[in-house]
């Protein structure tokens, strides 16, 4: 066997091995996501963090939606958690599970949306109170002065969460 064949089969060999490898961890990847996915779908309070206008960190237990990109935490513009994002719109969530060991957290930068927010805090209330609480707690939310903050997270960290 000559130098180029070799190199040619060597070849075929290294791609075949780098091609099951690549699949193999973009399996592992999806597996992940699936997880991740599955862990914030559930009825689980997140903790959110905010920066007090002195600098110090400011902790809420919140209900929230997750869509795969963003979270989604309805609050009224009374709250301090509110007023503190006002200011600074850097903030983490803490989602866990305390029974497993597992969370999932989640840092960036919040949006503040204070228009058409009422489908999207419909979800929360689908998530936490099932269809049949959503109408009439829905109904009381809107007399609020409500808005929906929204993170795209910048950073995630989870652990745990694979079997």
């Amino acid at each position: 066997m000559g130098k180029r064949q070799a190199a040619g089969i060597w070849a075929i060999a290294v791609t075949v091995t780098l091609s099951w490898g690549w699949g193999v961890i973009l399996a592992e990847a999806q597996e992940a996501k699936r997880t991740l996915e599955q862990f914030l779908a559930e009825k689980r309070d997140a903790t959110m963090a905010t920066i007090r206008a002195n600098g110090t960190p400011q902790l809420t237990p919140v209900w929230f939606y997750w869509d795969g990109e963003r979270f989604y935490i309805s609050t009224t513009r009374e709250r301090i958690k509110y007023k503190n994002l006002k200011q600074n719109p850097r903030m983490s969530l803490c989602i866990d599970d305390a029974t497993g060991f597992s969370y999932v957290v989640a840092e960036g930068k919040a949006e503040i949306k204070e228009q058409d927010i009422w489908e999207d805090t419909r979800k929360i209330l689908v998530k936490y109170r099932g269809e049949e609480g959503e109408g009439e707690y829905l109904e009381r939310l809107k007399k609020q002065s409500r808005v929906l903050v929204i993170l795209k997270p910048e950073r995630m960290e989870t652990y745990g969460l694979s079997k």
